[in-house]
């Protein structure tokens, strides 16, 4: 497969709370950063946002996405998932005792994990999943207002500037919770383009210039969603991968 991982701080953040997973490299620029394009066979792909309201969002996403990587993570099939809920809930309490001021640190986290010629799409919170393909969301964000969009009383574009679009119902946190997943496994007639992307990237862009700047050769399509981003003026930081399953 055709990865092209981006993860940068954007114009206004002083922290890039965001992250990226692209197999076990994780991503987390803390500067203005560029596309950079991966190839080769990844079990994990992943992007993870960590909450800005909370302590050290930035050790919570890229924590996380380490967990999702490490040789102990016991995802390996649909049956499993409740399972991973756990390992990953323990790990993120682990991480927070060893670091001060990080008990309530929090993430999302959207993810796609290849096995056994199966894709399983694994989600919790607001970063989301496109199918490039058929222009569509491929998750549900984990938010009060995405209900809404859900029942047809809010468009895709009165969601992406609505005040409270950014108000959690899900999150993997360090504390007692046990997080809850959405998961779903992908089938595919012929090759696929699918986007991950945190709600920097999503926030940027009308979804119809969304899909039309992921179209295309990768390498150039990653370029034209960061020009996008960039010129909306990235007030938060913004990650995604471009994948060519």
């Amino acid at each position: 497969m055709d990865v092209v991982a981006y993860s940068d701080l954007g114009l206004l953040r002083k922290r890039n709370e965001d992250a990226a997973l692209i197999g076990s490299d994780i991503i987390q620029n803390q500067r203005e950063a560029y596309p950079v394009l991966y190839q080769g066979d990844f079990q994990w792909l992943a992007v993870a946002d960590g909450l800005g309201g909370h302590a050290r969002g930035d050790l919570a996403s890229r924590s996380l996405l380490g967990f999702l990587a490490s040789d102990q993570q016991p995802f390996r099939e649909k049956k499993d998932l409740n399972e991973l809920a756990t390992y990953l809930s323990g790990r993120m309490k682990d991480a927070a005792q060893d670091e001060p001021g990080a008990s309530e640190m929090a993430t999302t986290v959207t993810a796609i994990y290849c096995a056994d010629g199966k894709t399983y799409l694994i989600h919790c919170g607001d970063c989301r999943a496109y199918s490039i393909g058929k222009k569509k969301i491929l998750t549900n964000d984990h938010t009060l207002v995405f209900e809404n969009y859900s029942r047809g009383l809010l468009t895709l574009e009165q969601l992406r500037s609505h005040p409270l679009k950014s108000r959690l119902l899900r999150c993997v946190d360090a504390g007692w919770k046990i997080p809850e997943f959405d998961l779903r496994v992908l089938t595919f007639e012929g090759p696929e383009r699918l986007l991950l992307a945190t709600d920097g990237i999503w926030e940027s862009l009308p979804h119809e210039e969304l899909m039309e700047r992921s179209e295309g050769n990768i390498k150039e399509a990653a370029s034209r969603l960061v020009d996008g981003y960039r010129k909306s003026g990235a007030q938060d930081n913004g990650t995604f991968l471009l994948i060519d399953l």
